[in-house]
């Protein structure tokens, strides 16, 4: 990056206003979390799990609205960017930050209960200092990493989690 030439850029953006963007996002999410007779198992930045479909106001293909994906499935919610989906045809849908869905059910009982995994993946990797792109294999650990949350146990069964609070 030393010897980058800035003045040759030519991508247009703003921080500004992506953090604009993404702040009004998760205000329109937190709202979409409060809605009356609605409980609500996951969510992020674009994305919401609730126990029964939203309001049709707020399906569609305006801006603004969401997308129904799914309807009539179980879920696990190990941690952010990390869940699964299991439909009511037994089709399960796999959400894994960094590995995609090449977990199974088995291996996500198991980020659930707070053990870590390692996983085998095909990756590629760019230099940008030598210019290329080399294919490697590597391994991945997985966990379910929560830093901003506690979980709440009940008769050893994780329930749910709580907000972490940081004393001074």
């Amino acid at each position: 990056m030393l010897k980058y030439d800035f003045s040759k850029r030519t991508v247009s953006q703003s921080v500004p206003i992506a953090a604009a963007i993404t702040a009004y996002a998760r205000m329109y999410m937190n709202e979409l979390m409060h809605l009356e007779n609605y409980k609500y198992y996951y969510t992020n930045t674009d994305s919401l799990v609730t126990d029964k479909p939203l309001p049709s106001k707020y399906i569609g293909n305006e801006l603004g609205q969401l997308k129904l994906e799914y309807s009539n499935f179980k879920g696990l919610y190990v941690s952010p960017k990390l869940y699964l989906i299991e439909l009511n045809d037994r089709k399960t849908i796999v959400k894994a930050r960094t590995i995609g869905s090449d977990l199974s059910i088995n291996d996500m009982n198991i980020l659930y209960k707070g053990h870590s995994i390692t996983k085998f993946k095909t990756k590629w990797f760019k230099n940008i200092y030598k210019g290329n792109i080399q294919v490697r294999s590597t391994n991945i650990n997985l966990a379910s990493n929560l830093e901003k949350r506690n979980k709440v146990i009940i008769n050893g069964e994780w329930v749910t989690t709580s907000p972490l609070i940081i004393h001074k």
